[in-house]
């Protein structure tokens, strides 16, 4: 997950946290959100 979120938007603070959030909460939706555009900002906000 945090190489996803690390190619699209680059080093941003909080990415570890977010990974690991990510992928605690659903894996496979959160890397098709990734994927499908996404913004930083919305996935930030499912936290």
């Amino acid at each position: 997950m945090e190489l996803f979120l690390q190619t699209r938007f680059g080093d941003f603070p909080g990415l570890d946290d977010l990974a690991r959030k990510l992928v605690t909460d659903d894996h496979t939706t959160n890397v098709a959100r990734i994927l499908n555009g996404a913004s930083l900002e919305e996935l930030q906000q499912s936290r």
